[in-house]
């Protein structure tokens, strides 16, 4: 995980729960100048969230921090668009490439897509070989209503591209060809917050592991249907070990 954090308790918190996950905080870049990011997740009585976010200090991830990381240690980079913003950007995604790593992106909000359409235009073909958006954010980009219209599009800009649908599953584009996953059913949606971003975690898995395209969209589907049954963005553990279980025998049948 590469970004910056204030030097402050919400800092302090993130970095210890990213270490309880199994995750390496040598390049969380802790600065005093700003706060850490926050975000106002505001749910619905029918699950769905609407999301304000503060970048914080994060949004001034600084050159010279970018160049202490040994890119060449990495398999695939994941940018966040919500720092599509930072000067940095760019800067990141080019030292990644030259290290010969895969790059894929989180297309974030269809407001951050509005703001940085032609940015994203130029940077998907010149340095991605993944990208990833929900509805709202595929549309923005291509300025179509289909969702499969919008994944065409984004196609065009990058090899492999996915639209995400909600219940619907998802749609996938991998050079030209489209594949239809479908959704998994779930007794009642508490909390959409996070879906997406467990959707990617569940297609990464896949990924990873060599699977078809059909397969890294099935287990993307498991994942985010697991986070909408919960509020936040956290599993209990119990829930975590019948997802992974899930998970293991959808990659195994």
């Amino acid at each position: 995980m590469l970004g910056r954090m204030g030097s402050d308790h919400d800092g302090e918190f993130f970095r210890d729960e990213f270490e309880k996950c199994g995750g390496n905080a040598e390049y969380l870049i802790f600065s005093g100048k700003g706060p850490t990011g926050k975000c106002v997740s505001l749910v619905t009585p029918d699950g769905e969230r609407t999301m304000r976010s503060c970048l914080g200090t994060s949004a001034h991830l600084s050159a010279e921090e970018v160049g202490r990381v040994d890119f060449s240690r990495f398999e695939l980079v994941y940018f966040e668009g919500f720092n599509l913003g930072n000067p940095s950007f760019e800067l990141a995604a080019r030292h990644a490439e030259e290290a010969g790593c895969k790059l894929a992106i989180d297309l974030a909000s269809f407001e951050m897509v509005e703001l940085f359409r032609k940015k994203l235009c130029r940077l998907l073909p010149e340095y991605f070989d993944i990208v990833f958006a929900n509805e709202e954010e595929a549309a923005a980009m291509s300025g179509k209503s289909d969702p499969e219209e919008n994944l065409r599009a984004m196609n065009e800009l990058c090899p492999l591209a996915a639209v995400k649908l909600g219940a619907g599953g998802s749609c996938i584009g991998e050079n030209g060809r489209i594949i239809r996953v479908g959704g998994v059913p779930v007794e009642r949606v508490v909390d959409t917050t996070g879906a997406g971003d467990w959707w990617a975690a569940g297609f990464f898995y896949g990924y990873f592991q060599n699977a078809g395209m059909e397969k890294c969209g099935a287990l993307a589907s498991l994942a985010g249907a697991a986070a909408v049954e919960v509020s936040g963005t956290k599993l209990p553990p119990d829930k975590m070990k019948k997802l992974m279980e899930k998970m293991k025998y959808e990659l195994q049948n």
